[in-house]
């Protein structure tokens, strides 16, 4: 059995009924602690910080962190957490662990602008293998916008609702998939907001 937590190259396996010499008992439970120095510590995973980089040590809009359990590639959904060096200008790009460069999107994968990465923030980036990018997943990016709603044109509530009853709320963007129609509901003379999120 060989793998980053215990490697039988380290040692030559003892045999069935022969003498088990000291030093060979030994090698194994050298291999076997050089095993667990690999793992964690309990307080690293205690305050989840097994993913957790310090500073990036790269440049606005090309951002390089090194993690302290480095990864072997880039996989997907892999975390990265770092505390941002420089407020990005424009589109940005991260190289963690030297395992190359990649573009950093929004969480709808769209290309940042400038602004996203605030100095001194911490950041939490997942890798979409599928698209070959980092998403921002905390904080969270804004995609679109919304226009001011005038609501006063609103008719009173009533039994069977109808499209004057409804203010759209929706993403303004060109990749928007959702619009959220609130609609207002009489409910024993106080007025309530509910709101249902419908796919475009």
């Amino acid at each position: 059995m060989t793998n980053l937590y215990f490697d039988t190259g380290d040692y030559t396996a003892l045999t069935r009924h022969s003498l088990g010499r000291a030093e060979s008992v030994n090698a194994i439970f050298s291999a076997v602690e050089v095993g667990f120095d690999q793992l964690p510590t309990p307080t690293e995973i205690k305050q989840s910080k097994v993913t957790f980089v310090a500073t990036d040590t790269g440049a606005a809009n090309a951002y390089l962190v090194s993690l302290t359990y480095a990864p072997a590639s880039y996989s997907d959904g892999l975390e990265v957490v770092f505390r941002v060096g420089n407020t990005n200008t424009s589109t940005a790009t991260i190289n963690v662990n030297s395992l190359g460069v990649k573009s950093i999107r929004n969480y709808a994968g769209t290309a940042l602008s400038g602004g996203e990465l605030v100095q001194g923030a911490l950041v939490t980036l997942r890798y979409d293998n599928t698209n070959g990018y980092f998403r921002i997943t905390s904080p969270v990016t804004t995609v679109g916008s919304v226009t001011g709603i005038d609501i006063n044109g609103l008719t009173q509530a009533s039994e069977v609702d109808t499209a004057a009853d409804f203010v759209p709320i929706y993403d303004a963007s060109a990749g928007g998939h959702r619009k959220v129609l609130p609609s207002l509901i009489a409910d024993e003379g106080n007025l309530c907001l509910a709101a249902g999120v419908f796919a475009l």
